[in-house]
């Protein structure tokens, strides 16, 4: 037992003495690096050179902008928009007699398209021309009244010239009655009374034949030859090709650009083809929900197109004197812009005269070197900028 716990405490003396000079091999290593590090660390001078190359190329803190420089110019701004094909008002086909069809046109079906005065519908006309004979008739019997009334006044008149003779006043006037003046006015009266029945059996027979006058287009139409219609009743639809017109909401900033509007070119564009219109008027109030106005357009080709189709539409607006056209790019909030001047950042407020999807048009004034187009992290007024050099 004493011989091994000898042994373990010389084990123990071996160990404290290799752990001892494992650190101090240690620190011997440590002196050596901190030594090296030293021997290594730049000097004042080295320094100093490396702040001077820095400072000696401060371009790379100041922001590169693009910038445009727009000529003044006189611009005629293009409102673009959307707006529908439409009929101004239809007029429902109908007679103003009764009578049974005995004829129908071909144009009068769906899609049917007719000229001024071509006949669409004929109502049979017999019932009608023996009105007119009896009208007729009614009228030759009034004229012989009235002149029996004539020849009766006449003879009368000579029979009382017989019967009191001048005197030293002059002739006697004959009586009214004696003149049988009440009787011809009354025969008169029947006469005109005659004529006026032959005038309207006339027309009662000129309405069996329905007509329109201008040319247009049905919409709809229900008859058939044999059906007996009465006056009044309808039995289709049809609109006037100078009712179709393209309807467009324009802004209040739009209306702006195009006025005075009436009469302004513009073309309107479907799937199929463009047509040349013309701005026939403006709403008289603006829509309540929207605060838009409505122009109405007038198309003047003989090709129309179909009422309810969606068109493009662009209106060309009345000429603008002095002006900018800067990329759209160029807009910053609120309608601002950047320009630069002597190398500084300036924040201008222009008027914004027209705009479009890809450009933005404003009043001429003095740029500087150029409206900035490039987007600029942190801008401010008085920032210093560069500008690019490929855009002088």
């Amino acid at each position: 037992m004493q011989g091994l716990i000898s042994d373990i405490r010389a084990f123990i003396r071996r160990l404290m003495g290799s752990v001892a000079g494992y650190i101090q091999i240690g620190v011997i290593a440590a002196l050596v690096v901190i030594v090296i590090v030293v021997t290594r660390a730049p000097s004042k001078e080295e320094i100093r050179d490396r702040n001077a190359a820095f400072v000696s190329n401060p371009t790379e803190e100041v922001p590169l902008v693009s910038v445009v420089r727009p000529e003044v110019a006189t611009i005629t701004p293009q409102v673009a928009t959307t707006g529908t094909v439409e009929v101004r008002a239809y007029v429902n086909l109908s007679t103003q007699v009764s009578g049974r069809v005995v004829a129908v046109s071909d144009a009068l079906r769906p899609g049917g398209r007719f000229e001024p005065a071509e006949v669409l519908v004929r109502l049979e006309t017999a019932d009608f021309e023996l009105s007119l004979a009896q009208a007729k008739a009614d009228l030759a019997s009034a004229e012989a009244t009235l002149e029996l009334r004539q020849a009766e006044s006449d003879a009368a008149i000579r029979n009382y010239a017989l019967l009191h003779q001048d005197d030293a006043t002059g002739p006697k006037p004959v009586p009214k009655l004696v003149a049988k003046e009440p009787q011809i006015a009354q025969a008169d009266a029947q006469l005109a009374a005659a004529r006026a029945r032959v005038r309207m059996a006339e027309l009662a027979l000129a309405r069996t034949a329905l007509s329109l006058p201008f040319a247009g287009y049905v919409s709809d139409a229900s008859v058939e030859v044999g059906q007996l219609i009465s006056a009044g009743q309808s039995f289709g639809r049809a609109y006037a090709q100078s009712a179709v017109e393209a309807v467009v909401p324009l802004s209040v900033d739009q209306l702006a650009l195009i006025t005075p509007a009436p009469g302004r070119e513009a073309t309107v564009t479907t799937h199929l083809r463009s047509y040349a219109a013309v701005v026939d008027r403006i709403g008289a109030e603006l829509d309540t929900q929207s605060r838009f106005s409505r122009a109405y357009l007038r198309i003047i080709e003989p090709d129309l197109p179909l009422p309810g189709t969606f068109a493009t539409i662009q209106i060309t607006g009345a000429p603008i004197l002095r002006t900018f056209e800067l990329p759209a790019a160029a807009r910053q909030i609120n309608d601002q812009v950047w320009i630069v001047v002597d190398g500084k950042l300036r924040l201008r407020q222009p008027e914004v005269l027209a705009t479009t999807p890809s450009t933005l048009v404003i009043p001429a004034f003095d740029y500087g070197s150029g409206v900035v187009t490039s987007s600029i992290p942190g801008a401010r007024d008085g920032l210093e900028v560069r500008i690019e050099p490929a855009r002088l």
